[in-house]
């Protein structure tokens, strides 16, 4: 599966952004085991196909698109206010993170998180969201910018 450009993901992210927009934007992959009817021989061996999850977070709320097939062409997605995100916690590991979503009325998301060529500051973008909804720190609508809190003019491969 080619990896869509950043413009493209962001609209898939923008019908479900608020007044303001997102502040932070976090692209992954599904790591949730879904319910496969029928388990071939191959997805026993290689696993499912990724699958793209994009996470947007602003004043008014989290938004959540996640890729249900294998085609582009079939998003399903929901924004909700901060008030019903029950928890959003962040695995690090030495390649990619886990973000688990737990949403109330949705069943709990894993994503998967990288940073990528086109998406060098993804992995932080991930730490930042999850520290916006940490104890003690403001959800974004009493942050000032989260944007300009991540690294910029970063380069995959320095010369």
């Amino acid at each position: 599966m080619p990896f869509p450009s950043p413009s493209r993901l962001e609209a898939f992210l923008q019908p479900y952004a608020g007044a303001k927009g997102h502040a932070v934007r976090v692209w992954g992959v599904d790591a949730s085991r879904g319910p496969e009817p029928v388990p071939t021989y191959e997805e026993r061996l290689f696993g499912h196909p990724p699958r793209l999850v994009l996470v947007g977070a602003g004043p008014e709320g989290l938004a959540v698109v996640r890729q249900t097939h294998d085609g582009m062409e079939d998003l399903d997605g929901f924004a909700v206010p901060w008030s019903s995100v029950r928890r959003l916690a962040r695995d690090p590991h030495l390649v990619r993170d886990v973000l688990r979503v737990e949403v109330a009325g949705h069943a709990p998301i894993d994503v998967a998180v990288s940073n990528h060529v086109l998406l060098p500051s993804n992995r932080a973008a991930a730490k930042a969201l999850c520290d916006l909804c940490r104890p003690g720190h403001g959800m974004p609508s009493e942050a000032h910018d989260v944007a300009t809190d991540l690294p910029t003019g970063l380069r995959a491969l320095p010369a």
